[in-house]
């Protein structure tokens, strides 16, 4: 299963909290949960989601300890 991430929400500091995907609006954690259990994020571009120490989500290919998806536009929550 694939889903494409299409936004995301950050905190004051910038870190992802909240993306947008084709299921709806998921927190970090769930992303990295589901990536767990074989489920596939990709961002618009197409490249794939992946976790760097159970914490982390990125769609580039280096292993830096902080989320990276892009220049995704952001959303806000109601």
């Amino acid at each position: 299963m694939k889903s494409i991430i299409s936004k995301v929400r950050k905190d004051e500091n910038g870190v992802i909290t909240h993306v947008q995907t084709s299921f709806g609006v998921l927190t970090k954690a769930q992303v990295i949960t589901s990536i767990a259990h074989s489920v596939h994020f990709v961002v618009e571009d197409g490249e794939k989601v992946h976790v760097v120490d159970g914490k982390y989500i990125r769609s580039d290919a280096n292993d830096t300890e902080e989320d990276n998806l892009g220049n995704l536009p952001t959303f806000d929550m109601p």
